[in-house]
């Protein structure tokens, strides 16, 4: 008993001086640059010196020629490096807006916003969930998934010149009816 004895207070005392280590972790820096907000949309509009994103969305289609990503970010730092990484449905690099060096007036806090967009009409963009990533001095911030939907503009103007087709069918069989101009359509 007495071995047991020793042994239970050998392994108590060693759990209870365990338990007293501590290891002293680096506190991080304050950050100077605070990410306010990231948001997709179709357009951003200038507005009384300040930028606000119109018309915002996850879901985009050829119809909307653009994907814009703004951000609002609070610094105090003089300088700042934006940057923005847009990864095609593949998970392979679509766009890199490369760094973009943003530099304010010395003294207090500072909204900065900014936005990068890809075009929808550049080139055949593929269907599918897209991902958008921001940085700030290159530090991943935030990212935002996107779909994009597949939506040819021109089968949507074969589609309307097939309607104006078929009504001037339909009036070339009315008696008295003129004719449908495209550009003087109802």
């Amino acid at each position: 008993m007495n071995g047991l004895a020793k042994a239970l207070v050998v392994l108590a005392s060693s759990l209870s001086l365990g338990s007293c280590l501590s290891f002293k972790v680096k506190a991080p820096l304050p950050s100077d640059n605070r990410l306010e907000t990231i948001e997709l949309c179709r357009d951003v509009k200038d507005e009384k010196d300040s930028l606000v994103p119109s018309d915002p969305g996850v879901e985009f289609t050829a119809r909307d020629r653009t994907i814009c990503c703004f951000l609002k970010v609070l610094s105090d730092a003089e300088e700042i490096q934006l940057r923005w990484k847009w990864y095609s449905q593949d998970k392979r690099l679509w766009k890199d807006s490369g760094p973009i060096t943003v530099k304010k007036e010395k003294g207090g806090l500072a909204t900065i916003m900014a936005y990068d967009f890809i075009g929808l009409g550049d080139k055949d963009v593929p269907a599918g969930e897209w991902t958008v990533a921001v940085f700030v001095n290159e530090i991943l911030v935030g990212r935002k998934k996107f779909r994009i939907l597949q939506t040819s503009p021109s089968r949507e103007f074969l589609s309307a010149q097939g309607a104006l087709d078929a009504l001037q069918r339909f009036l070339d069989r009315s008696p008295g009816t003129g004719q449908v101009h495209p550009d003087k359509a109802p």
